[in-house]
């Protein structure tokens, strides 16, 4: 009998997993600019690759969802082995100066890698517990902000004193013990979703996808526009410190904050849903409510302080989200989509990342740090009243799916 059971597995991977992502969104700006590139071209590879990464999402989850053989497990391995080889390109890079953009271009594949997964380690929860074998997915997520939280910290620190080459160096760590978190996961044999000949027929977003899930989709663009104002800040963090006088020390430093921040209600989150009956989409408009107003004081932020003090909001605006859109993706569409559903609800992230890097990048280079953060403000605001919209439509419409 193994002495760590699914849940604790679970928490493992999503550590390892934040910890990756960590190393390749959040520190890309820093990382690249580095070595001379500007905001706009970092910018730019950051949302190429998230287009990419948007279009793998898609496939992955169509794949879990109409093939056994490829389920979302083998499927980790598989990005694992492939992000750890990138990590390590990157490393020797850097130590035999190949340039600039060869750095970017690789730096893309390990982000395009990073967003690949996502789905299908928020998928590792509720196929456990699909399977019998409860898994707490607020609580192993928490897990995720926990380890981020350390990793961005440390990265902070260690590449002030040691230099850049300490952020391929983790990524190298890292990518080895997601691939050992991932191996050590059961093996139950079955997918997380349906695989019937019907379904296998379907593509990725059909038309029957669409008139199934039209209440679903919109919200998902809803949250979509709200978080291009979170992968503004996600991305050019540093700019923001940099604007009010910190460097990377602040930087890790306003990410761990945020990543603390989440877990409470990460771990409290579907005990509180199961003892008040809330439903998930207004939940979703409460976060997106919030992340409003975080663009709002981040406008008006005077100091390093002040950042830290908006980070605090990620507990209500971020983690919320994230909790109540995953739990959503699998409340809101039936069973022949479920990884499917996930995989539209991480696309958000993807999309959002395209958006976010382009238009901040281009809202940075042109205007400065003030116009960066009115466009992220009136995303946030468009897709606010979107959810709301949803969310009304939703309750009184009999045919909409009820969370």
């Amino acid at each position: 009998m193994s002495l760590i059971n699914e849940n604790g597995k679970v928490r493992i991977l999503m550590g390892t997993y934040f910890s990756l992502n960590c190393i390749s969104l959040s520190y890309v700006v820093f990382y690249l600019g580095m070595f001379g590139l500007q905001d706009y071209t970092i910018g730019t590879i950051v949302s190429i690759s998230a287009v990419i990464g948007f279009i793998l999402q898609g496939m992955l989850g169509r794949i879990i969802d109409t093939h056994p053989k490829w389920y979302w497990r083998n499927l980790l391995i598989v990005l694992g082995i492939l992000e750890l080889i990138v990590c390590g390109l990157i490393l020797i890079g850097q130590l035999i100066n190949i340039g600039a953009l060869m750095l970017g271009g690789l730096y893309a594949i390990f982000i395009i890698i990073t967003l690949g997964m996502g789905p299908l380690v928020n998928t590792s929860s509720f196929y456990y517990t699909a399977h019998g074998r409860p898994v707490n997915f607020g609580v192993a997520r928490g897990i995720g902000s926990l380890v981020f939280a350390a990793v961005s910290y440390i990265i902070g620190v260690f590449s002030g004193e040691m230099g850049i080459i300490f952020i391929p160096i983790c990524g190298v760590v890292v990518s080895i013990l997601f691939i050992l978190s991932t191996i050590i996961l059961p093996d139950l044999g079955s997918t997380y979703g349906s695989n019937d000949e019907n379904s296998s027929k379907m593509s990725f977003i059909s038309r029957d996808f669409i008139e199934r899930n039209k209440y679903f989709i919109l919200m998902a663009i809803g949250i979509c526009m709200v978080l291009i104002l979170h992968n503004i800040v996600n991305s050019f963090l540093i700019r923001m410190v940099e604007n009010v006088g910190g460097s990377s020390d602040a930087l890790g430093m306003a990410l761990a904050i945020a990543a603390v921040c989440e877990l409470p209600v990460l771990f409290l989150y579907e005990s509180f849903v199961k003892k008040f009956n809330i439903s998930t989409q207004l939940l979703i408009f409460v976060a997106c409510l919030f992340f409003v107003i975080r663009g709002i004081l981040y406008l008006f932020a005077t100091s390093v302080e002040i950042i830290y003090a908006v980070q605090i909001l990620q507990s209500v605006s971020f983690a919320l989200l994230i909790a109540s859109k995953t739990h959503y993706a699998d409340e809101g569409v039936g069973k022949e989509d479920k990884a499917t559903g996930q995989s539209i609800m991480s696309m958000t992230e993807a999309v959002a990342m395209v958006l976010g890097s382009a238009v901040g990048g281009w809202a940075l280079s042109l205007g400065g740090i003030n116009m960066m953060y009115i466009v992220g403000i009136v995303f946030a605001v468009l897709g606010s009243l979107l959810v709301l919209a949803m969310y009304i439509s939703n309750r009184n419409s009999p045919s909409a799916v009820k969370s």
